[in-house]
């Protein structure tokens, strides 16, 4: 009868439950990227906010005096505006992308996750079931002990007697 049990795919097991570890804080490391790009995206819908703003301020502006330097100016002024709109408008659907590509990274990990959390509780179940089968072995190899010892003993006994 030996002491300990000994599972033959400890090693697989523990290679299995490194890899869940690591899934896990990838994942968790995809989701603080996904955070941020998200944060990001707020901050770039905020700069086109405050451009239109400016703009539709500025446009709803009407000067005291209106030179014909003045009307050349303002015309610049809000082409310019509409350019820096522009300009907001296409950091926030470079924004949007990345904010997609770090919502499918996220969607990857937790893909990844689920796999090698199935792969190490295969194991994890199949060492279980390999110890309870190695237990009820020693436990049976214990009585049938046991029972050689009292039969022996009875036999003396009974020879003694």
């Amino acid at each position: 009868m030996s002491g300990r049990f000994q599972y033959r795919l400890q090693t697989l097991l523990d290679q299995k439950a490194r890899a869940q570890e690591e899934a896990e804080r990838a994942l968790g490391d995809k989701q603080r990227d996904l955070r941020v790009e998200r944060e990001r995206l707020e901050e770039e819908n905020g700069k086109l906010a405050a451009v239109q703003q400016k703009r539709e301020a500025f446009r709803r502006e009407t000067p005291a005096e209106m030179t014909a330097d003045t009307m050349r100016y303002r015309a610049d002024y809000l082409r310019g505006l509409g350019q820096d709109v522009e300009l907001a408008k296409d950091a926030v659907y470079a924004q949007r992308f990345a904010v997609e590509e770090a919502e499918e990274r996220v969607e990857e990990a937790r893909s990844a996750l689920a796999r090698a959390t199935r792969e190490a509780e295969v194991l994890r179940k199949h060492r279980e079931k390999a110890e309870t089968r190695w237990r009820r072995e020693q436990e049976r190899a214990a009585e049938l002990e046991q029972e050689e010892i009292g039969s022996v003993l009875h036999e003396a006994r009974r020879r003694s007697g």
